[in-house]
This record gives structure tokens, C-alpha cells and sequence, in this order.
């Protein structure tokens, strides 16, 4: 059974990837590290740890001259909160 059929039920495993630059231009696609920290941040306050991140390039806005990088973001459930989801699937199995 996929995890992801049940909406309440948080994935195990999430990928987030981040524009992060000085600034932030949501209508360009990157943001300021104070956002990306705050979320990053937010994930550990609900049981996920930062497993890996990943560099994946820098670009540029040359219509502003701002450099923005990209990064890869890996976060697993913390061991506990993996067992309590487990506990949660055993009671109420998938339906379908």
C-alpha cells in the first residue's frame, strides 16, 4: 500500500528543491535564505531530519543582477515518527 493514498497520513521520505538568493523574487522562482530556513526549519519541528542536500547550480537573474543556487533538500521521518506511522497503517489498512 502507497503511503500517499491516505492524505493524512506525511511521507516517509520528501524532496524539496530551493532557489535560494539574497532576495526573494517568488515570481522569478527563488527565494531569500530566511524563507528556505524558516520551511527547512518548519520540517524538523514536525519530525523529519535533513538527510543530504545536493548542489544543483547557480544561475543568474539579469534583469535584477541577482545569482540565485540551487539545492536539493532530502528529509526522512525520524525513526520514531516512521514506527508511529506504521502503528497508523496497521489500524486503519487501505481499503481499496
Amino acid at each position: 500500500m502507497s503511503m500517499l493514498t491516505k492524505s493524512s497520513v506525511r511521507p516517509a521520505i520528501l524532496h524539496k528543491i530551493r532557489q535560494i538568493a539574497g532576495v526573494s523574487r517568488p515570481e522569478y522562482g527563488y527565494q531569500a535564505v530566511s524563507e528556505v530556513d524558516a520551511e527547512m526549519g518548519s520540517l524538523v519541528l514536525q519530525g523529519y531530519r535533513l538527510v543530504s542536500t545536493h548542489f544543483l547550480g547557480t544561475q543568474t537573474d539579469h534583469e535584477a543582477n541577482i545569482q540565485y543556487t540551487g539545492i536539493l533538500y532530502i528529509f526522512q521521518l525520524e525513526p520514531g515518527e516512521i514506527e508511529k506511522l506504521k502503528k497508523e497503517m496497521a489500524i486503519a489498512p487501505d481499503r481499496n
